[in-house]
């Protein structure tokens, strides 16, 4: 299972750099980018007999998120036995419905997505999916 991410990554890593809202929005619209482009994230996964659900984890306040990564190599860092690709706009899609927060590659050059963050994220890859649609239907 190989997978990577390099614009996500590289908006997270201006991001790291710039504290701005402008950064923040380039992680926004690379995660909305990636998601309508059929793009996925590493998560980690709980497996219960013929169940399985996603491992959350929790910030240092309590809150819960969900772990995800951009790349293969992320997800090894923190040893999660079981991982799996999930398609970038059901993970957002799940975050939204949930109300929870998305922290990327928790283990390495880390960000954390909250839920108002995922809103606008969910947003964007609307306003991409309706774009798509006017220009298929001007054609």
């Amino acid at each position: 299972m190989e997978l990577k991410n390099e614009s996500i990554e590289n908006a997270v890593s201006f991001a790291y750099s710039a504290h701005s809202a402008e950064a923040m929005y380039m992680v926004a619209k690379s995660i909305s980018e990636s998601a309508n482009k059929g793009g996925g994230l590493i998560t980690p996964v709980k497996v219960d007999g013929a169940s399985v659900g996603l491992q959350l984890t929790s910030l240092k306040d309590g809150t819960e998120v969900i772990p995800a990564f951009t790349n293969t190599d992320e997800a090894k860092k923190g040893g999660a036995t079981q991982v799996v690709i999930c398609k970038t706009d059901s993970l957002i899609a799940l975050a939204k419905q949930q109300q929870k927060g998305i922290v990327l590659n928790s283990w390495g050059e880390s960000m954390y997505l909250p839920v108002d963050m995922i809103d606008a994220i969910w947003t964007l890859i609307q306003e991409g999916r309706d774009n798509e649609v006017k220009r298929e239907n001007k054609n």
